[in-house]
């Protein structure tokens, strides 16, 4: 799928995600290491939820409040909000939270994931993104 070049970073900050997902969802690491990466992975998902709400808040600033999209990036935000709190809950806790902890987590990101990809940024492609002007040959 083709995205509009300012939300291309974010799409390949998802596919880099997507493998922590499989991680998560499938122990692929065992339970401690995936614990490690987790608690690497955080100051990078951190980022990636910030640099989203504020380039896309600036994006839609000039929509009405009843806007679609407006929805939409309330429903980001709140995911972004419950997604950290699930990673710093398993990252702070002094023990082992259990197998079901991470599958939740990489649930939690895959449909965030989906979402983004699949609803949010095809609105913001079309409504607060210029479109692709192709040069017309003038013969």
């Amino acid at each position: 799928m083709r995205r509009h070049t300012q939300l291309q970073p974010f799409s390949r900050a998802h596919h880099q995600t997507l493998r922590l997902v499989r991680a998560l969802k499938y122990g692929e690491q065992g339970w401690g290491d995936l614990r490690k990466s987790l608690g690497l992975a955080q100051a990078s998902l951190m980022q990636h939820f910030a640099e989203e709400e504020a380039e896309f808040s600036i994006l839609a600033d000039r929509l009405p409040e009843d806007h679609q999209l407006i929805g939409l990036l309330a429903q980001m935000v709140s995911e972004h909000i419950l997604i950290m709190a699930e990673v710093l809950g398993i990252i702070r806790s002094a023990d082992d939270k259990g197998l079901s902890s991470y599958k939740t987590l990489g649930h939690m990101l895959a449909e965030h994931i989906a979402f983004e990809e699949q609803v949010l940024f095809p609105c913001l492609e079309q409504c607060c993104l210029p479109h692709d002007v192709v040069p017309m040959v003038i013969s």
